[in-house]
């Protein structure tokens, strides 16, 4: 199944929302009354991109700055 997420999210992801695709668009500042700054949102991004199973896929605009941080070791 695939889902595309364009919200943040949190620490703690229902086990129902773990997709096994996952499709990162942007990273930009918004939500900044949750998040500390930029770098605490692309830290929720990698979060997400880890709880991906070994058998999905991540798939990330390659225009966002700094995106291998996100992937890195996944």
């Amino acid at each position: 199944s695939l889902i595309i997420f364009s919200i943040l999210l949190t620490h703690q992801v229902p086990n129902i929302l773990i997709p096994k695709i996952g499709i990162i668009l942007n990273i930009e500042e918004d939500h900044m009354d949750f998040f500390k700054d930029l770098d605490d949102i692309r830290s929720s991004f990698r979060r997400f991109a880890s709880l991906l199973p070994e058998d999905g896929a991540l798939i990330i605009n390659s225009g966002i700055e700094r995106w291998e941080e996100i992937t890195d070791g996944l």
